[in-house]
């Protein structure tokens, strides 16, 4: 199939939604689709590349590079961002024949849904991140837009990671169904093979016998990586903790962890390549997830499929998510089940894990939906 993609955020980014899309888009060309992704330019890329068989469109920015995602001003320049890559796509499309349409991002999800009238072609919906996870009714511009985009702007099929947020796209009106693939199988692999525990502790000055945690995010209040410093406070000296990422609270962390004299047992590694940061996970005995909210969190099912124990406060799909070494609590109840964990961790990465949680199984499902409404389309076509 000749296969038209539209995801705001995209390679080169390393948050958990681009590497989702990239993986998948990955995959599909690896089992000879034609991919065009149609993304948001960066500082650091091209208007036009090809990576891994992937060919790559970026028509515009999709926000000012200091901006986050819903600041007014970025709304306006996200709208513009659109609208730019709708006349963009077309011209693309009136040239190309396409097969079908992907789309994952909430300022894209209309674009998709009127290029495939124009065509005739299937959408596929992909809903990542969402503020629908949430139990409560928000005022929020984002909230507002996504649920005119479930009402109006959606295609033939959708994906989505949590079954709350399938109900709600189900009571609009949508054929819908949840895929719990976030993790990119083969990256775990290479991680878990590579990582030397070792020699990372031996580089953040800890004893082999220690108990290590890693927080792996952004740091912003969202998060909460302040917690997880409480956290580990709240524990005896043998746990520890590494936090991998940066943000707005970088600064106010290390000052925390000088105040509170915990600079013994936390290390800071800033942002890693996502391979390195995998390996970072490997190397340590648990990950740590402390946020307020999350939709599907890729950390979480990363930390299983290697073989880690994840303790994480219950957002998003974790209540969901039923698989021994996952405790979930709150953030009152964290340290005292790190404090009764049993802690014999896996030789090996967790292959039953992997097969459950990997990027391909999702994308062995998207792909699968695409050619049978292709040819259901076809066949209602002939007839």
């Amino acid at each position: 199939m000749q296969l038209a993609v539209f995801a705001e955020d995209f390679y080169p980014a390393i948050n958990g939604g681009a590497l989702l899309q990239w993986r998948i888009c990955q995959i599909a060309a690896q089992d000879g689709h034609d991919v065009t992704v149609f993304t948001a330019k960066t500082s650091e890329t091209q208007c036009l590349s090809q990576v891994d068989g992937v060919k790559i469109h970026r028509p515009m920015r999709a926000k000012p590079a200091s901006a986050e995602g819903y600041e007014p001003h970025a709304v306006l320049y996200r709208i513009a961002f659109s609208l730019y890559t709708f006349f963009y796509a077309y011209r693309w499309f009136s040239r190309n024949d396409v097969d079908g349409i992907y789309a994952s991002s909430l300022s894209l999800h209309w674009v998709a849904k009127v290029l495939s009238r124009f065509q005739d072609v299937p959408v596929v919906n992909f809903v990542g991140g969402t503020p629908s996870a949430r139990s409560e009714f928000q005022w929020t511009p984002k909230f507002f837009l996504e649920r005119l985009n479930f009402r109006f702007w959606l295609g033939d099929f959708v994906y989505c990671q949590a079954s709350r947020v399938a109900n709600v796209i189900r009571t609009a009106g949508n054929n819908v169904e949840t895929t719990p693939g976030i993790v990119n199988a083969e990256a775990i692999r290479v991680a878990d093979e590579s990582s030397d525990r070792a020699a990372f502790r031996r580089e953040w000055g800890f004893d082999s016998d220690d108990i290590v945690l890693s927080f792996v995010g952004r740091l912003v209040p969202l998060k909460n990586p302040d917690t997880a410093l409480d956290i580990v406070a709240a524990l005896p000296d043998r746990y520890k903790l590494v936090v991998v990422g940066d943000g707005p609270m970088f600064d106010q962390l290390e000052n925390t962890v000088k105040q509170r004299g915990l600079s013994d047992r936390v290390r800071f590694t800033g942002v890693l390549e996502h391979g390195l940061a995998l390996e970072t996970v490997a190397a340590t005995d648990a990950v740590l997830l402390t946020s307020d909210f999350e939709s599907h969190p890729t950390v979480v099912y990363e930390g299983l499929t290697l073989g880690k124990h994840v303790f994480a406060t219950p957002v998003g799909t974790v209540p969901e998510t039923d698989y021994p070494r996952l405790h979930a609590g709150t953030v009152d109840e964290l340290p005292e089940m790190i404090r009764e964990t049993e802690w014999k961790p896996l030789e090996t990465y967790d292959e039953e894990a992997l097969t459950k949680y990997s990027i391909e199984s999702s994308t062995r499902a998207i792909l699968e939906t695409m050619e049978s409404l292709r040819t259901t389309q076809r066949s209602s076509e002939v007839a």
